[in-house]
């Protein structure tokens, strides 16, 4: 369906590089068409699967496990 994106992005475990059979949890959203073309445009520019890609994009997009423990427990909150 266009418009829907079907993620295989790796497990909650923090790992610097993960295998492909770490590939473990599947995170199905709903994304414009635009955004969805866009993101399959760029992983075919990179020459990457659709999910290595967003998965790269996304780890460069949220903060580590050790910053995401440091907001939960109280430290420094950044505003979206």
């Amino acid at each position: 369906m266009p418009g829907s994106a079907v993620v295989t992005a790796a497990s909650a475990e923090p790992q610097a590089v993960l295998p492909a059979a770490a590939l473990t949890a599947r995170l199905a959203t709903r994304i414009s068409r635009d955004v969805d073309r866009r993101l399959r445009l760029a992983a075919v520019l990179r020459d990457a699967r659709l999910g290595e890609f967003l998965d790269q994009l996304l780890d460069q997009a949220l903060p580590n496990a050790a910053e995401i423990a440091a907001q939960m427990s109280g430290g420094t909150r950044d505003e979206c």
